[in-house]
């Protein structure tokens, strides 16, 4: 089963990915793809640059999902179904994924479904979508 994540976007926007330089260089794209299969939402500028520094990734059965853990970029939102209602003790850490990559102005996680919390973050990137 798939994993929601939250990962910078790296990259100089250029074609090249230059050796030791993989995190600077090469096409605008999400860190978590350094852990295997994945969906990333990366909205853009008009001049193709991403309109922020962070995205939202959907891991698919393949990617690693121990060193995305493990990585200390990545936040990975906890496995829950999209209808889970999260407690209090559940919330902290959502928002603490949030924090991280100062997403600011959302409101508490305690008492909203996952598929809530997921839509409040793309409404923040101005993604019109559907979650399940």
């Amino acid at each position: 089963m798939g994993r929601w994540a939250l990962s910078p976007i790296i990259g100089d926007g250029t074609f090249r990915i230059v050796a030791g330089q993989e995190a600077t260089t090469g096409p605008y794209r999400a860190k978590a793809g350094d852990h295997g299969g994945h969906t990333a939402l990366i909205p853009g500028n008009a001049d193709g640059t991403p309109a922020f520094g962070w995205c939202l990734v959907r891991f698919d059965d393949s990617a690693d999902l121990v060193a995305a853990a493990a990585d200390g970029d990545i936040r990975l939102l906890p496995d829950w179904t999209l209808d889970h209602v999260i407690t209090a003790g559940e919330a902290a850490s959502i928002s603490s994924a949030l924090d991280h990559f100062g997403i600011t102005g959302y409101p508490s996680p305690t008492g909203r479904t996952v598929r809530q919390v997921l839509r409040w973050i793309a409404d923040r990137l101005d993604v019109t979508w559907s979650v399940g």
